[in-house]
């Protein structure tokens, strides 16, 4: 009973200890797997995939001898000769484990153990060193308060994975005779101290000259850093803070301004919010409608046909509400009514709001600023003046907006300029739609500010600039404002800008094409309208692409899941600025999951298109999208197959084979030319890919067109790894192998670049490995070598790179990793690719985000380039001599007539494969095959595919 007691308290202690500072992962008394039945478990046993469900169940202390027991476990028959081990399996499931710091195990054991946390040994107590067998007795003989005591040891939190963790412990006796065994254990860990990010930036009161900035508070920061300045300058006001608003003064009228804030804590500061824009008022101006301002609202699931927004509508019916107006975020000041069923919400809302007007003429201009979730109708006296996020057409009450709203974008202010003339002396009437995305969404939210002033404001710019569509001849500038005006570039050799060209239409999405340019030039531009220059500086150059064909030096930078705010994506960003140093970088390639989480038009604006301001303005950039660009809506789901997503109204790539390559008429896909080489972006998600798709016979026109040097295709999902995804198993990365590559190697492809998990990996130079990871073999590489190839005709092999950090942190891996196929793999450092090539040379670095090279390689040709492709890509037979059968891997370019005979030795048939004669359709074929009962000796096995026949020896063994 003593005994028992003191247990108690002890497990009292080691609770209130790790409740005051620890998060309890497994406690004291917990139930565990064990299994007492004197077999010998070697090591399997203590894997995370080991299959424990046979083993016994009991809540600890478990044991015998003491009888202070919860659970007693077998010793077995002989009480002379009782088993030497007893083993011990309890999982538990963490969610993020980079949120610890460290782990603390405490242990109580008689006599011996040794712990093990995810298949790694981590503990040993009172055990001999080297290695611990099954029949490994204790070093000592624990009797006493030693039988009572927990030992404690700080564990290495690095063990620690994402999911289910497995830990797993081996008792071991001091003799055959020894009375008593003794376990059980708790496992507690520290949190990370973390400073959070303010959120629901708000600004009030604008003036003409000041403002009241306000956000949420962090729990535990002491103050908080405000930073805050015209959009589009470089210089920030900075100043600290205790409490969570601050009036700034100052300001400059009829200007856009910008802010955002971070929390200092105890153990460091936070990082910086998503920026929030406010608009200084204009000397004159009148403020006709307020933020947060009292609105009709009806929220009955109605439909209001076209007469509720004309000016005359009675709304006395209608209930009342301050804005912000929605629901499903928590920040509402007035919540409204979805209906009564969550899965089918109403699809649209009205509000409307009257307000006075003493001198509709007195204005120049009226700024209209709005929140929306999803999308949003405005009209102003009955008439439209403002649709965002929603479809052309007639509006009706159940159409919905053309995306959902997510993140930053639910909180961000939209603005546009409307026509005074609307106006009406007394009473005016703003109507307002807010459409869902779809009938489940979670919420909505509405907010609307008017102001009318006395000058029409300046445009600012917002995005940009940012290039596309780079050819010898030819680029497109883009660029936002946050008004409408007309569009501007300058541009000649040097800043005097000896060219120009414009648009006059009233946009805030600019895109203008310069044509008529030298090539191989660099060239100089501004961007503005056309009777100011918003930008344009040193920093607004590019150089055209060189003659197609030309052997020059080409810098190539490659990202892949990038686009998500962090200081680690920015991080690699600088490392790849001070590496290439004054270089001149000719191209950048997206490689997908370019913004997260989502891939909505305001986490591209917050995580990419305000990360990169300097390397836009001067690369071409070439995206192609990931599966969080699709909103991660699902592969090839019916909304995926459209380019209804901010990607595609973001980009303007070269569909019409403007830049080189074959004319794909989507952006989904798409290939150009630059120098000798020819880039192939493709669309891994949102794309059919099967052999009769239009990518896939886009794909096989484009590459049999190609006559270039080099050929370099990306695109997100890997068609090998073992990362934070696994190839052997996600149907999209094994489509693409099975359906994508072998054509890419049959057209002699020299790379492909990845993104998608969240690791590095390169490969050897292979061709032909087109099953699951184990199934890769020496025959498959092409090269000895490692990291120095050459290639000559037919060209033969490819190096396929995975590159899934520059921005995203580097996860944990599959059990598979590293694969048999893969050179090397990293899944420590964020990296970015640096790729080179020059005449016949191609060379990739993996940069990582401190600026060292963990990988490097190169390719070097010799010899004519072949194009004419393999009719045939993939034969690939393997005998199993030990099970007396064949695997044929097989892929066809298209549907083929496939017999498979056995010949023996001398050419006569011994055996046709009925079973596996017939019309295959193309693509990639497994076909396992039972040998025939025959002597044993060396016979052939005869493939026929169409007219081609492939003739393979094997041995059968009877």
């Amino acid at each position: 009973m003593k005994k028992i007691l003191l247990l108690i308290a002890i497990s009292f202690i080691q609770i209130s200890f790790a409740n005051s500072q620890y998060v309890t992962l497994i406690p004291t008394g917990s139930s565990w797997k064990y299994l007492a039945n004197g077999i010998n478990q070697v090591t399997t046993w203590r894997s995370v995939t080991f299959d424990d469900t046979s083993w016994s169940s009991g809540n600890a202390e478990l044991g015998y001898g003491d009888g202070g027991e919860s659970t007693v476990v077998s010793y077995g028959p002989n009480s002379s000769s009782k088993y030497i081990t007893t083993y011990f399996r309890k999982s538990f499931t963490v969610t993020n484990a980079l949120s610890y710091s460290s782990l603390l195990l405490s242990l109580l054991r008689d006599d011996g153990a040794v712990v093990y946390l995810n298949g790694t040994e981590v503990i040993r107590s009172n055990m001999p060193v080297g290695f611990i067998s099954y029949s490994k007795r204790a070093l000592t003989n624990i009797t006493g308060q030693g039988e009572l005591k927990y030992n404690n040891f700080n564990l290495p939190v690095s063990l620690l994975q994402n999911g289910i963790n497995i830990i797993a412990v081996e008792i071991h006796q001091f003799s055959k005779t020894s009375p008593d065994i003794s376990f059980n254990l708790s496992l507690s860990a520290l949190p990370l101290p973390l400073c959070g990010t303010p959120n629901s930036l708000l600004s009030s009161s604008v003036t003409q000259t000041s403002a009241s900035l306000s956000w949420s508070s962090v729990a535990v920061a002491i103050s908080y850093k405000l930073k805050y300045r015209p959009v589009g300058t470089s210089v920030w006001t900075i100043t600290n803070l205790a409490s969570t608003s601050k009036v700034v003064t100052g300001l400059l009228p009829g200007t856009s301004y910008e802010f955002a804030v971070l929390a200092t804590c105890n153990a460091g500061q936070g990082t910086y919010s998503a920026k929030s824009q406010f608009y200084t008022l204009i000397n004159g101006a009148d403020t006709l409608i307020h933020t947060n301002s009292s609105w009709k609202y009806l929220e009955d699931g109605s439909n209001q046909g076209t007469s509720w927004y004309s000016s005359t509508y009675n709304d006395n019916l209608w209930l009342t509400g301050n804005a912000e107006l929605g629901y499903g975020d928590g920040n509402e000041a007035t919540v409204v009514n979805f209906g009564p069923d969550t899965l089918s919400k109403y699809p649209t809302t009205y509000f409307r709001k009257s307000f006075n007007v003493t001198n509709p003429a007195g204005y120049a201009a009226l700024r209209l600023g709005v929140v929306r979730d999803d999308g949003i109708v405005v009209y102003l006296n009955g008439a439209e003046v403002y649709r965002n996020n929603m479809p052309a057409g007639t509006i009706a009450y159940n159409t919905l907006a053309s995306s959902a709203i997510t993140t930053v974008d639910e909180s961000n202010w939209y603005y546009t300029l409307l026509n005074p003339s609307l106006l009406n002396t007394g009473t005016n009437i703003l109507a307002v739609e807010i459409h869902q995305h779809t009938v489940n969404s979670p919420d909505i939210s509405f907010n609307a500010r008017l102001w009318g002033v006395g000058v029409i404001p300046f445009a600012t710019v917002s995005r940009g600039a940012y290039l596309q569509k780079v050819t010898p001849s030819s680029i497109t500038v883009r660029w936002r404002t946050d008004l409408p005006c007309n569009s501007k570039v300058q541009y000649g050799t040097s800043l005097s800008y000896s060219d120009s060209t414009s648009d006059t239409s009233l946009v805030t999405e600019h895109e203008l094409d310069l044509t008529g340019l030298s090539a191989a030039t660099q060239y100089f531009y501004s961007i503005g309208t056309t009777d100011s220059t918003l930008q344009g500086d040193l920093k607004n150059n590019f150089y055209t692409s060189p003659p197609p064909g030309t052997i020059t030096p080409v810098r190539i930078w490659a990202t892949g899941d990038f686009g998500n705010g962090s200081s680690l994506q920015t991080s690699v960003k600088n490392a790849f600025v001070n590496y290439t140093g004054t270089t001149p970088v000719n191209l950048w390639l997206w490689l997908g999951d370019n913004a997260y989480t989502t891939g909505t038009d305001a986490e591209y604006q917050a995580y990419v298109f305000s990360k990169y301001p300097d390397q836009l303005k001067s690369i071409p950039l070439y995206p192609s999208p990931g599966n969080h660009d699709y909103a991660n809506l699902g592969y090839h789901n019916a909304t995926t197959l459209t380019t209804n997503f901010p990607y595609f109204s973001n980009f303007t790539t070269p569909t019409s084979g403007e830049a080189g390559g074959v004319a794909s008429n989507t952006e989904k896909y798409y290939s150009y030319d630059y120098a000798n080489i020819h880039f192939i972006s493709l669309d891994s998600y949102g794309s059919l890919n099967t052999s009769t798709s239009p990518m896939y016979n886009w794909l096989n026109s484009d590459l049999q067109a190609n006559t270039k040097r080099w050929t370099v295709v990306y695109f997100h999902h890997p068609p090998y790894t073992m990362g934070t995804h696994n190839s052997d198993t996600e149907v999209e990365l094994i489509a693409m192998r099975n359906n994508i590559i072998p054509l890419l190697e049959s057209y002699h492809v020299d790379l492909v670049l990845n993104g998608h998990s969240h690791v590095n990996e390169r490969s050897f130079l292979i061709k032909g490995h087109y099953g699951l990871a184990n199934t890769f073999n020496s025959s498959m590489k092409i090269s000895k070598d490692t990291t120095d190839f050459t290639k000559s005709t037919p060209f033969d092999g490819t190096i396929y790179a995975v590159c899934g950090t520059s921005g995203q942190s580097p996860g944990s891996v599959q059990a598979g990793y590293p694969m048999p196929c893969m050179y090397f793999q990293n899944n420590t450092n964020n990296c970015s690719l640096v790729i080179d090539v020059n005449g016949d040379n191609l060379s990739c670095k993996y940069l990582t985000s401190t600026g060292t090279i963990v990988d490097q390689f190169s390719i070097t040709k010799t010899g004519a380039r072949m194009i004419t492709p393999e009719k045939i890509k993939t034969v690939q037979v393997n005998n199993n001599v030990i099970e007396n059968s064949v695997m044929i891997d097989l892929y066809l370019e298209k549907e083929s007539y496939v017999v498979i005979e056995y010949l023996s030795a001398s050419g006569q048939i011994i055996q046709t494969h009925s079973d596996h004669t017939g019309n295959f359709p193309s693509g990639f074929h497994r076909i396992d095959l039972k040998n025939p009962s025959v002597a044993s000796g060396l016979y052939i096995l005869k493939i026929a595919v169409g007219q081609q026949a492939f003739y393979n020896k094997i041995i059968i063994a009877e």
